[in-house]
């Protein structure tokens, strides 16, 4: 919403500056001024401090950097998927992929040595949760529905990536990065 501010036209009746201030033939100068613009102005002004423009400057190298992934290399950039729950299961997997990776180099430069696959097992639970809790059942009631359509198989690919991303994971990243140490 807006709110308005009025001026007294007994005041500015006689004023010198009224020219200058309103052309209104009833002497009345309005203001509109929207109830989240006073928000918006200290927050502008709040960005052009030093902290902010350090904040902002590192922004684009950590969470700006991770959005770019998730469009550019995990498909969230357009989906074929329709209804929230089935949005919302894409991009469940597509981020429990982007953490495997990041939990994985991170545990891989934490570790000074070989990759301790037995450290990951707790992650596998949770990720094994989440396809039993979210993504059999929706795949099993499509199925018991005769519904063969592009979710479905967007869905399977999706599940497939994953897991080729688990077995990468599991085998191939300590191969990576034992000849280097």
């Amino acid at each position: 919403g807006y709110r308005e501010y009025k001026s007294n036209p007994e005041k500015c009746k006689n004023c010198p500056l009224r020219e200058k201030c309103t052309q209104s033939k009833d002497y009345t100068k309005r203001i509109f001024r929207h109830i989240w613009e006073g928000y918006v102005e200290e927050a502008e002004h709040l960005r052009h401090t030093p902290y902010c423009k350090e904040v902002y400057e590192r922004r684009k190298e950590t969470i700006e950097r991770v959005f770019a992934d998730l469009k550019e290399k995990h498909g969230l950039r357009w989906t074929t998927l329709r209804g929230k729950e089935k949005l919302s299961m894409q991009a469940m997997l597509v981020f429990a992929a982007m953490n495997l990776k990041k939990m994985a180099l991170w545990l891989w430069r934490k570790g000074k040595g070989p990759f301790d696959i037995s450290k990951l097992y707790p992650l596998f639970g949770v990720l094994k949760k989440i396809l039993s809790r979210y993504i059999q059942p929706l795949l099993s009631v499509l199925r018991k529905q005769g519904l063969k359509f592009c979710f479905v198989n967007k869905l399977e690919a999706c599940l497939s990536r994953l897991s080729l991303l688990l077995f990468l994971l599991i085998f191939s990243f300590p191969l990576l990065f034992s000849e280097q140490r």
